[in-house]
């Protein structure tokens, strides 16, 4: 009966295993959101921050981060390389560009005594490009709004 114990805590143990890190899913449907460590920061490795509930597409995007006592920090946004600045037991990182949702952060570390990280994202629809025959139909308008406005002038000289 023991060695059945034994057993079965050994497969809880394992199962439980990447539970250690800090992987958590972050609501961006706002546009924006703020974020921070939860549980044990960075026991399990990485730790990976998914942002949802943005509909699929090209977003530009800004990260901020800040970080207590965890050191060589690193951050990357699907797969984009965060710059990171420490001083001390305190480290910053930036990074913004365009990039298709879903969003993913992946962060690394040693983390020391009560290492802790948060910050915030935000994301923005890109625009769209116009595409050549909107420029064209612009363009057509223009030229139907000059020629009414020479007749007018042509009919008021008479």
């Amino acid at each position: 009966m023991k060695l059945k114990n034994v057993a079965l805590a050994a497969v809880l143990a394992c199962g439980l295993s990447s539970a250690f890190a800090n992987d958590q899913t972050v609501n961006l449907s706002s546009g924006s959101a703020l974020f921070a460590s939860q549980g044990s920061v960075l026991a399990g490795g990485d730790d990976v921050i998914t942002f949802s509930n943005l509909s699929s597409g090209t977003y530009n995007f800004s990260l901020n981060l800040g970080s207590f006592n965890i050191a060589g920090l690193t951050a990357s946004m699907n797969g984009q390389l965060a710059s990171v600045d420490s001083w001390g037991l305190f480290s910053w990182a930036s990074l913004s560009g365009t990039s298709s949702s879903p969003f993913v952060l992946s962060l690394t570390g040693k983390p020391g005594y009560f290492g802790a990280y948060g910050g915030s994202m935000t994301a923005s629809a890109v625009s769209a490009v116009p595409e050549p025959e909107t420029y064209a139909m612009m363009l057509a308008g223009l030229a139907l709004i000059g020629s009414i406005a020479v007749r007018r002038n042509k009919s008021k000289a008479f």
